[in-house]
């Protein structure tokens, strides 16, 4: 199931033109140029197909916590959200322990995914690569997603 929804997620990625037209930036970014936000959205598995469903205002970035689905979407599959580089903000792991999903980053033609695998928080580059700049950038980004995710595991 869950390759599944990376599948249709990887295809409905292919075929968003706006997204794949955005210039990937060389730097990584811990937060939005002032003035830009990201663009969420979220997948849903129907009876025959996975749709895309963008969110207007929705945006992990700038979300309370702890997370709710969409106003609107009583189901969601995974979250994907389109940023202008693949970085993590401080509170993205919450898209997988508050709503039990996975939250796709989308820059241009490159999508990850951030997961759990074997009880650890993982970003995976579906396609694409990372800058050297962006790896070092999210891997401090990872290890402070990890301590975060364990703190709110903690009663």
């Amino acid at each position: 199931m869950k390759r599944w929804i990376i599948a249709a997620c990887a295809a409905c990625a292919m075929f968003s033109a706006g997204a794949a037209a955005q210039e990937v930036p060389a730097a990584p970014m811990i937060a939005p140029p002032p003035g830009q936000q990201e663009l969420c959205g979220v997948f849903v598995r129907q009876p025959a197909s996975v749709s895309y469903i963008p969110v207007e205002g929705f945006s992990i970035l700038t979300a309370p916590t702890p997370f709710t689905r969409p106003a609107g979407q009583p189901y969601v599959d995974a979250v994907i959200c389109d940023r202008p580089s693949i970085y993590l903000g401080a509170n993205d792991h919450r898209v997988l322990t508050d709503l039990s999903v996975p939250l796709f980053l989308r820059s241009g033609p490159r999508l990850a995914t951030l997961e759990v695998n074997e009880g650890a928080l993982r970003l995976r580059f579906i396609r694409g690569e990372p800058t050297p700049e962006e790896a070092q950038a999210l891997g401090v980004a990872l290890d402070q997603a990890q301590t975060a995710a364990a703190a709110q595991r903690r009663p």
